[in-house]
């Protein structure tokens, strides 16, 4: 069990991932709530849409229409 519960964490920390998302679990403890690692990959993500994406789509716009 210990093992296992290890072996989660060190997977989601490998995929970048909250565990309550990648495995669909409710977060244990007292006030948990999993809000907070919503907001982190959420935010994580939209970073990722505006480095990885929305940057080369303007040079493909600049480089086919040049102004």
């Amino acid at each position: 069990s210990d093992m296992l519960d290890k072996l989660i964490v060190r997977l989601a920390a490998a995929v970048d991932l909250p565990v309550t998302v990648m495995m669909g679990v409710s977060p244990a403890g007292l006030n948990a709530t999993g809000e907070s690692d919503i907001r982190l990959l959420y935010d994580r993500v939209s970073r990722m849409q505006q480095t990885r994406y929305h940057d080369p789509c303007e040079r493909l716009v600049e480089l086919a229409a040049p102004a």
